[in-house]
């Protein structure tokens, strides 16, 4: 489905980001799916949320780019 915004899920749940929201990372083909300001993935086990619009990068190759959330709890993820 599509990705959320972080702020969009907190409405939605009345709670902090959900990790469960968040979508592994996929990188853009081209330039769709470039991730927007807000909008959250899962990547190396930990949940991000993009600091700009346009992103084109995963939180590996420039982690300036995105603000870390924290580990994904509960989940496969390793």
């Amino acid at each position: 489905g599509p990705r959320l915004p972080c702020d969009m899920a907190v409405l939605a749940l009345g709670v902090a980001p959900d990790p469960a929201l968040a979508k592994d990372y996929l990188p853009p083909q081209g330039s769709r799916g470039l991730w927007q300001t807000g909008e959250c993935c899962v990547f190396g086990g930990r949940v991000w949320r993009s600091r700009q619009d346009r992103n084109a990068y995963s939180p590996g190759e420039l982690p300036a780019s995105w603000e870390d959330l924290g580990s994904v709890q509960g989940s496969s993820f390793s």
